[in-house]
């Protein structure tokens, strides 16, 4: 499963609600730390490679969080060539997510047919909740025109001519 997909099946973290186990931001910071100084990586680095702002870098390092987002977790994995689901125990969310439901199953072979989907995902992951928001009904107004593009389509031509 790929990072992104795993964001989605995990978003009720990002909330910072119903998180069914308590996140240990310690370890996370302690190990992100040690991780920077063994690869001499600064925070500033690190933010090229992830888009995880170096300020929310430090701020983890520093322990100025109460807990670290799923998606933050994600993004310093992607920028760290790191597996996501080794730092997510790092933070102390044991295990995966059980069986994907037809809809998740259904975007993981998507993303798996077509990569530079991905890029798209960590891209609305990157953004606030209204920016989000702002997307959902965009992409809501393109399925809507979409769908009428195929009903016009659809339609018999009328047998004096072409339309």
């Amino acid at each position: 499963m790929s990072i992104p997909l795993c964001i989605i099946d995990w978003e009720v973290y990002d909330t910072g609600k119903q998180t069914p186990m308590q996140m240990n931001t310690e370890a996370f910071a302690i190990w992100l730390d040690t991780e920077l100084k063994q690869r001499d990586i600064s925070a500033l680095e690190l933010e090229r490679l992830s888009g995880v702002p170096d300020s929310t870098i430090s701020r983890i390092i520093n322990l100025e969080v109460e807990e670290v987002k799923a998606s933050v977790i994600a993004q310093i994995a992607k920028g760290l060539n790191e597996d996501f689901w080794k730092l997510m125990n790092i933070a102390g969310f044991a295990g995966k997510p059980g069986d994907l439901d037809e809809e998740a199953a259904a975007l993981a072979v998507t993303l798996r047919a077509q990569p530079d989907l991905a890029d798209t995902m960590w891209d609305m992951v990157a953004f606030d909740l209204e920016d989000r928001d702002a997307i959902r009904v965009y992409m809501a107004d393109l399925r809507r025109r979409r769908q009428e593009r195929r009903r016009a389509q659809k339609k018999p031509r009328s047998a004096g001519g072409k339309k």
